[in-house]
């Protein structure tokens, strides 16, 4: 409470998860804000998962739960059943300013060698709290499975692939998973030590492919970088209401559930990447998602100030 009164608290404590809620220092700030009469504003912390994938309890119960009003990247909805709070959509600063943007289809031109850059999700060591969207340690066998398939499927129909793991711990978890993958020919390991995209790295190949629709996907969307989805949906589907979402997102062939779609759709990308790119419909679905999901404006910082400064003013 000290602290608080000699950094001139009023009455609003504004934070996203690891500031307020993940560590001591935070959760004491919360507690003290709140018995001052204050009222608690939390950010999403992530732009991807939220808000169209179902039961992602983990959030709902360590986050949502906590706060008086979470701003959120587009969406206001989530399982009835679970404890939620006042939702607000707003554009989400990271992916407005759209730091990967550049002329991809130009400069993927320049290096042949790779057509695809997978980029895989992380496996948690541990099985986490949460019932939904965690790639958990339980559903190793499945993961690994549905992995060496693809990456034998897209080998074995010509297609290179650059395998960029979510991080070195995940090649040094599963070693022998990694060297069974090596054998094929036509796939590549990167050698990198960082879980997010660069753009150097993503000009290394012709489009990207996702094993899941999260963070790095929506931002690429943003970007405009060529991204498709091989989606099993192992840990993770799709919430109720945004199924129609997902739906027209696969319609227009970026989501895929299985390898022989996947496959057709690349080589139609190959054919003609700049006509795939610039499909009126499925730039519209890639639209419609992020406005829902992962909303960008390039304006953003203008209609947070408005926001916040409309709550202080009127209390």
């Amino acid at each position: 409470k000290n602290y608080l009164k000699k950094n001139y608290f009023k009455k609003y404590l504004i934070g996203e998860p690891s500031t307020l809620i993940d560590n001591d220092n935070g959760i004491l700030l919360s507690l003290a804000c709140k018995r001052m009469g204050g009222i608690l504003l939390g950010i999403q912390h992530s732009a991807g998962h939220f808000g169209y994938i179902d039961d992602l309890s983990y959030a709902n119960y360590f986050e949502y739960n906590h706060y008086d009003q979470l701003f959120t990247f587009g969406w206001t909805k989530t399982n009835n059943y679970l404890p939620k709070t006042n939702f607000s959509s707003m554009p989400s600063p990271k992916i407005s300013s759209k730091n990967l943007k550049s002329n991809y289809l130009h400069d993927s031109k320049k290096n042949n060698k790779n057509i695809i850059l997978f980029l895989s999700n992380t496996i948690s060591r541990f099985p986490m709290g949460g019932t939904c969207g965690h790639s958990r340690i339980d559903f190793i066998d499945s993961i690994m499975d549905n992995q060496k398939k693809l990456i034998k499927d897209l080998t074995q129909n010509n297609l290179s692939v650059l395998h960029k793991p979510y991080n070195k711990n995940v090649v040094n978890l599963f070693q022998e998973h990694y060297r069974d993958l090596e054998s094929y020919n036509n796939y590549y390991l990167e050698d990198i030590n960082q879980k997010g995209l660069t753009k150097k790295l993503v000009k290394k190949c012709r489009i990207l492919l996702w094993d899941q629709l999260g963070s790095g996907t929506v931002e690429a969307f943003a970007c405009e970088i060529p991204s498709i989805i091989y989606w099993k949906r192992i840990y993770s589907q799709e919430a109720e209401w945004a199924k129609e979402h997902i739906k027209n997102l696969e319609e227009v062939g970026i989501i895929h559930s299985d390898t022989k779609s996947l496959i057709e759709e690349i080589n139609k990308y190959l054919v003609n990447p700049i006509k795939w790119m610039n499909d009126i419909r499925r730039k519209k679905e890639i639209e419609n998602f992020t406005y829902n999901y992962a909303n960008n404006n390039e304006n953003w910082y203008k209609i947070w100030e408005k926001k916040i400064r409309s709550l202080v003013k009127y209390d």
